[in-house]
């Protein structure tokens, strides 16, 4: 956890050399995470949810 109380520490990443050109944190509270993400042009892309841990994974085509 972040030293303020947030969850995620890091809430800015810029992208390397991939199709995902940005993710920013642009909310958090009541157990909510909300992040935007950009990319460099159109492109498709997947989404699934997983367990244990629970996470989001978010599969982006170069």
């Amino acid at each position: 956890p972040a030293a303020n109380g947030d969850t995620v520490s890091r809430t800015d990443f810029r992208g390397g050399s991939g199709a995902l050109a940005q993710a920013t944190q642009v909310c958090e509270g009541g157990g909510v995470v909300t992040w935007v993400l950009g990319s460099k042009e159109k492109t498709s892309f997947r989404v699934n949810a997983l367990q244990n841990p629970t996470r989001l994974v978010i599969d982006v085509e170069r």
